[in-house]
């Protein structure tokens, strides 16, 4: 790894200035908007990654080709205005400043003339023969940071290293697992009370190291290291972390609008769809409906419905457990739950299809034949989105074997491109270890494009467990396969805020667990109390004892009952965030400081939320708790969900909670339905 040294400045013109580094390629600066700058490294060769798929600011639809990297259709474009000096030259556009250091290479970003993020000093940009590049800031005492999408741990990212690398984590440890499914490199920086957003566009495997590494030579310092790819980085000024966000999310796309019906409760189970006599299993949920008068508007269909002994085969009906696909699906319609269906992006090579597709899957590197990557215990081949030919079949498909029988949702699972041919070939014209994540995202626009056509009046609902950044503009998602035990409540709750505040706020997790044992009744309780306030309300699980259902432990049920009511309450409201993220780009789930950043107490850290701007919630995540602390923010007046009494902000309060209580306070001033006056 070799590092930059010393910059020349060459000039600017409008928006753009750019610098002669000591290593050859040309560091260019460019201001898109007032608040969203752009570094990047420009080789001679050109990009290795010309087009990107992340960008939507004008909010046109990206093709499946991506834009050229260098389009900046729609922005603004606002000239620098130049300041040169001897080794100094700044760039300034209102309160914001890019300060390069002509003598060390080293970029520096003020806010109203103080530094809130600085170049490392001994060394900021690195750059590799094998095409590994590196970037290095400081990390001062008071700097915290968020984001990264769903991964793992506390709300706070400082302290961590993170590897961005999209695996199937089937059971993962929601406080270490590391790396999950989602490819985010998209980091939430705060110092000096001025936060910034700093977005590479790179999605070729990426360490973040943010304060986990000390080095002697260096000072603190956090990194973000890509092994290829092309130096693309965007700066999301703030001041405030709101304002990061929701920037951020309009750069990369503001989220798709779903049903109505996508916000009420969702059944599923791996155990119905995989058991001999699956049909008659998925009326028998039908039955528990009627008899415990639980509402019900979908049900995510596990792939069992597509296997033949442990083998999952896409696009198929195992028709010895389903004889009637169509009758099937209408006695779910009719019953107003509208089934997703799992499929998969991969081919086993004894699937019935292999040959008809062999020419749309990913490459081998060296040979022109399908690459072969495990999945589901046999070898298969990867479907690639990049090619014209693969959308339009697997769109066809899609119409024929579900779409046609009156399926209207889609579920994109097991889709993290385990391709680790590095040098696998694309019909795009890359490798897939450039872009994994990318394939993810145009099989999510393929899906939803398929029911477009099919359904052209109604709003289109894709489900996908992996993604990256514009991810928002196809799919709703969750936090895949988790595992049973207390503490994944806690910490699926951070990965929620810092998805949401790396722009995709439609999010949920498996209710009660995935994988593991199965919940006792005190956890499986608290975890339905915290799962009715996430746009995705679904109850999944794999388990040898069998399936989490709502009404698994009868002496739960007046209150899965009281819950689901609740939720049904809550839904207007819910929508109405839904809405409002759709045209602002704001979450739906906040962490605390979101809103209140003017209370330093809120960023301490907590287990409450906002929900929207107006309600906050306290679930309880520990057993057999007595009490619920939670921290009012200040300068506010807060009114009890259950009570109406009203309590001044700026203190804690200590609670009495019951297994059927938890807190929940209004914003005075504000309406959340079923709140008490």
């Amino acid at each position: 790894m070799k590092t930059v040294r010393t910059l020349r400045f060459l000039g600017s013109e409008g928006h753009e200035a750019r610098f002669a580094t000591d290593l050859g390629p040309t560091l260019v600066v460019s201001c898109l908007e007032s608040t969203i700058f752009r570094v990047s490294l420009r080789f001679a060769e050109g990009w290795k990654m010309p087009h990107t798929w992340t960008r939507a600011w004008d909010q046109q639809e990206v093709p499946f080709e991506g834009h050229p990297r260098e389009r900046v259709a729609g922005h603004a474009l606002p000239a620098w205005k130049v300041i040169a000096e001897q080794d100094t030259v700044r760039l300034i556009q209102g309160e914001w400043e890019a300060l390069l250091h002509l003598s060390s290479a080293r970029l520096d970003w003020h806010y109203q003339g103080r530094v809130v993020l600085a170049g490392r000093p001994t060394g900021t940009f690195g750059i590799a023969a094998d095409g590994r590049l590196e970037h290095h800031q400081v990390l001062n005492d008071d700097a915290d940071c968020w984001g990264l999408g769903e991964a793992a741990g506390p709300l706070s990212r400082r302290g961590r290293r993170f590897e961005m690398r999209n695996l199937d984590a089937m059971g993962y440890d929601a406080e270490h697992t590391d790396p999950l499914y989602k490819h985010f490199p998209f980091l939430i920086h705060r110092s000096a009370g001025v936060a910034l957003g700093l977005f590479w566009d790179n999605f070729a495997t990426t360490d973040i190291n943010l304060g986990l590494e000390r080095d002697n030579y260096h000072g603190p310092y956090f990194s973000w290291r890509a092994r290829g790819g092309d130096f693309d980085m965007f700066l999301v000024a703030g001041p405030r972390v709101r304002d990061v966000t929701a920037r951020f999310t309009r750069l990369t796309g503001l989220p798709m609008l779903p049903p109505a019906w996508a916000l009420g409760y969702s059944g599923s189970t791996m155990a119905y769809t995989d058991a001999p006599d699956a049909q008659t299993q998925m009326g028998g949920f039908l039955q528990k409906l009627k008899e415990t008068k639980l509402p019900c508007t979908s049900f995510h269909l596990s792939s069992g419905y597509t296997s033949i002994g442990q083998r999952r085969y896409v696009f198929t009906w195992n028709r010895d457990k389903f004889p009637d696909p169509k009758t099937f699906v209408t006695q779910f319609r009719d019953a107003g739950v509208r089934l997703i269906p799992n499929v998969k992006p991969v081919l086993l090579t004894d699937h019935p299809r292999y040959a008809e597709a062999r020419r749309l899957f990913v490459r081998q590197a060296e040979q022109d034949v399908p690459e072969l990557s495990q999945f589901w215990d046999g070898l298969g081949s990867h479907l690639d989105f990049t090619n014209p030919a693969t959308v339009t079949w697997w769109k066809a498909q899609l119409k024929e074997q579900l779409l046609d029988l009156g399926v209207e949702a889609v579920w994109n699972d097991n889709n993290e491109f385990e391709v680790w041919e590095e040098g696998a070939r694309t019909h795009g014209g890359w490798p897939i270890g450039l872009g994994r994540p990318i394939q993810t995202l145009l099989m999510a626009k393929a899906s939803r494009q398929a029911l477009q056509e099919k359904f052209p009046d109604q709003k289109p609902f894709v489900v996908s467990r992996s993604g990256m950044p514009g991810m928002q503009r196809y799919v709703q998602t969750w936090s895949g396969d988790n595992r049973t035990e207390w503490k994944t409540l806690r910490f699926n709750l951070a990965m929620a805020l810092n998805l949401s505040l790396s722009g995709v706020g439609n999010t949920g997790h498996d209710l009660g667990g995935f994988s593991g044992p199965r919940p006792e009744p005190e956890l499986f309780l608290r975890w339905i109390q915290h799962g009715i306030f996430y746009p995705r309300f679904v109850i999944h699980s794999w388990k040898h004892e069998g399936a989490n259902e709502p009404w698994m432990y009868p002496e739960l049920l007046p209150q899965m009952q009281a819950l689901f009511g609740l939720r049904e309450t809550l839904s207007p409201y819910l929508q109405r965030l839904l809405t409002e993220a759709h045209i602002t780009g704001h979450p739906i789930l906040r962490p605390m400081f979101y809103d209140h950043d003017d209370d330093a107490a809120c960023f301490a850290p907590s287990d409450d939320f906002m929900l929207g701007d107006a309600l906050l919630v306290a679930n309880v995540m520990v057993p057999e708790a007595k009490t619920r602390a939670v921290l009012l923010p200040a300068r506010r007046r807060w009114r009890c969900y259950w009570t109406g009494e009203i309590f001044e902000g700026g203190q804690r309060l200590e609670l009495p909670v019951t297994r059927d209580s938890w807190p929940m306070f209004v914003l005075e001033g504000r309406d959340v339905p079923g709140a008490a006056r």
